[in-house]
């Protein structure tokens, strides 16, 4: 018998970043999650400024060990790139390797839906604010008269769907709004 004391390292195999502000990250070997401190989490934006206005927290909790880790925000991070760097976590052997410093590159998306702030107008001339801006080139557009559906009286009938084809709907406000 040839005992053999384990020195690696544990090390990050894969990283899964999802919308609702969770990063998973895969271990090659068991992490002590006791280990995990807050502190050891340093999360920057695109210009390498560290951004301090969230806490993480491990999904999991703080007891036992597990190959995988996730990283919960404790609020949304604004649109943008980040990186986050990662340290202090060690395994589950005698020995307690400690990981080096692994950093990730997320990418958030703006999740939050945008909502129609006001809708004024007379006749056939409306005016729709929205608050902020919106898509003007995809089949998804504030421009597709196929995305509205309205509801109206006219001559005391309620009547509902959607706008007639042909309507002309122009965006305006740096397309935080559209004439319609």
């Amino acid at each position: 018998i040839n005992p053999v004391i384990d020195q690696t390292r544990p090390e990050v195999v894969s990283e899964v970043f999802n919308d609702s502000n969770e990063l998973k990250l895969t271990f090659n070997k068991a992490v002590d999650l006791t280990t995990f401190k807050a502190s050891n989490v340093v999360v920057k934006d695109s210009t390498g400024k560290a951004v301090t206005n969230y806490g993480i927290t491990v999904a999991e909790g703080y007891t036992g060990s597990s190959r995988t880790v996730t990283l919960r925000f404790s609020s949304n991070l604004k649109a943008g790139t980040y990186t986050v760097e990662l340290s202090g976590l060690r395994d589950v052997t005698t020995l307690q390797n400690t990981m080096l410093t692994h950093t990730s590159t997320i990418v958030a998306k703006d999740g939050v839906a945008p909502k129609a702030v006001s809708v004024t107008g007379t006749a056939n001339v409306y005016y729709v604010t929205f608050d902020k801006a919106m898509d003007v080139t995809t089949s998804a557009s504030v421009l597709n008269p196929e995305n509205y559906y309205l509801s109206y009286t006219q001559s005391n009938t309620n009547k509902v769907g959607k706008l007639p084809a042909g309507t002309n709907i122009v965006p305006i406000n740096g397309d935080k709004g559209v004439i319609i």
